[in-house]
């Protein structure tokens, strides 16, 4: 496996994890009763925040 294909692998796993952490967020924020608009501002926040931790971790482990 060429280290082209490692990274890209290393960019879908962080993504896959974001859009967990994403999905978690929206249910946690409509298990307590929040709107639709906050529901998603929510998943937004939490996919951006998972990205901000991955790929940092993913710059560092590649280097």
């Amino acid at each position: 496996m060429s280290p082209r294909e490692l990274k890209i692998l290393y960019l879908l796993l962080a993504v896959s994890i974001s859009i967990c952490v994403a999905l978690t967020a929206a249910y946690v924020k409509q298990s307590e009763g929040a709107s639709t608009a906050e529901r998603l501002r929510g998943a937004g926040f939490g996919f951006a925040g998972s990205m901000a931790v991955c790929l940092p971790v993913l710059m560092f482990l590649l280097s």
